[in-house]
């Protein structure tokens, strides 16, 4: 079609018809072929399908829309450049990345010293944790703190009323 109004139109219409998620291909533009889609949030995209896919969202006005479909084709050639760059930039990081893998880890003396320390550290903590557990408890032995947990209002109506439930303590009739 010659004409970007009624090309525009034709576009519009089929778009109408789309569902959520739903591609398809309407015809052909430049060598490429030219689909429209309805992606999952409703957006509207028109799109040029070759070895790699180009869209935009469309506009509601029928010569706009074939306006942005040629600014869509006039940018391939950036794209494609841009696209180079950043693989020859890819390439370059991944042969430094390989060159720093190869290389022995620098700080490993200083890293191995300071875990060791850490190590130290935690078991420090860990006998003054206990310790001070055991200051909490003011030595009571088990059987000390079942006593006086049985003298405690509170512990002896929780389990009076557990006793109740059951012929023996802890055990639930159903």
């Amino acid at each position: 079609m010659d004409n970007r109004a009624d090309a525009g139109n034709i576009i519009l219409k089929e778009m109408q018809e789309l569902k959520l998620m739903e591609e398809k291909v309407i015809g052909a533009y430049r060598g490429f072929d030219l689909a429209i889609l309805k992606d999952a949030l409703g957006a509207k995209k028109i799109v040029l399908k070759g070895e790699s896919d180009y869209d935009t969202e469309i506009s509601i006005s029928p010569v706009g829309l074939i306006v942005r479909l040629e600014n869509l084709f006039e940018g391939i050639p950036e794209k494609q450049t841009f696209l180079e760059k950043k693989i020859s930039d890819y390439e370059r990081d991944m042969e430094s990345s390989k060159e720093q893998y190869e290389r022995p880890f620098e700080y490993e003396e200083e890293l191995n010293q300071k875990l060791a320390r850490q190590s130290e550290l935690n078991n420090m903590l860990d006998l003054e944790n206990g310790k001070a557990m055991d200051e909490d408890l003011g030595g009571l032995e088990e059987n000390e703190i079942s006593k006086d947990i049985g003298k405690n209002d509170i512990g002896k109506e929780s389990m009076n009323k557990d006793a109740d439930r059951g012929d023996e303590y802890g055990t639930v009739k159903i």
